[in-house]
């Protein structure tokens, strides 16, 4: 019998999605002619086929035209961490956000029960506690409080029975029931504000970042420097804060 042309085709077809992840291994970020050369292949070929790995969370655009490993690479065990993803996946976001908010700019993960900054981005001369790579205690920042408010009720239970809260500042909410209370109307607002809590004259304004089912993963904020800022001149920052954390989970997962 005659072989198969379509099962050739189609392993053909396999063997240069692998070729393309293969040029990316080890955490590189290539350009799309780079990868064509590496993987001896035409560039309109690469770039057909980079936008369906892409489109898989596969790969990801980490800026315009060069690529490396996606998160959905991750889950396969590509050795890439998506701690490292994250920063390099909201690096560029983050460096825009802050310009056109002039604030500060963060993202940030939920890990051993403290916030621990994976981006940020400073604006000016305006002091932050915060630094890439440090943690900070969840309950009193805004990234904080959105990521406990995205927790199974379980882990908030365990979270919450850990004891008592320390107030960093005056604004500090200690009271779990006041906490609690506000972190169920983050949950269906969407967004989280604290309003010097972890320090006086620094107030911030958070949304989360989402995978492709909607768990929240991290959440990304702004942070204004500055005296008697509160909630109402924080919230007009919320849409470029979601527009800026919907562009990052479009390189991180693909467009819906």
């Amino acid at each position: 019998m005659p072989p198969d042309g379509g099962a050739q085709g189609s392993t053909r077809l396999v063997d240069r999605m692998l070729d393309i992840l293969e040029a990316v291994r080890g955490g590189a970020i290539c350009s799309m002619p780079e990868i064509a050369e590496r993987c001896g292949l035409p560039v309109a070929t690469v770039h057909r086929l980079i936008q369906s790995l892409a489109a898989r969370g596969y790969l990801v655009a980490y800026r315009r035209g060069a690529f490396g490993l996606g998160p959905a690479a991750l889950a396969l065990g590509a050795g890439l961490s998506l701690h490292e993803m994250l920063h390099r996946a909201s690096l560029d976001e983050l460096k825009a956000l802050s310009r056109r908010c002039k604030a500060h700019a963060h993202l940030g993960i939920f890990e051993n029960d403290m916030v621990t900054y994976l981006t940020k981005v400073r604006y000016g001369r305006g002091r932050t506690p915060s630094s890439e790579g440090a943690q900070l205690e969840a309950y009193c920042s805004g990234i904080g409080k959105m990521l406990l408010a995205d927790l199974e009720p379980a882990e908030l239970d365990r979270y919450m029975g850990q004891g008592a809260f320390v107030p960093l500042t005056a604004n500090t909410i200690t009271d779990p029931a006041v906490l609690l209370a506000q972190l169920d109307r983050i949950r269906v607002q969407g967004w989280a504000t604290d309003v010097e809590e972890v320090m006086p004259n620094l107030s911030c304004i958070a949304v989360p970042l989402r995978d492709r089912d909607g768990r929240g993963i991290a959440a990304l904020s702004v942070s204004f420097s500055g005296a008697g800022i509160g909630e109402d001149a924080l919230t007009p920052a919320l849409p470029e804060l979601r527009a800026a954390g919907a562009r990052i989970a479009a390189r991180l997962f693909g467009a819906e």
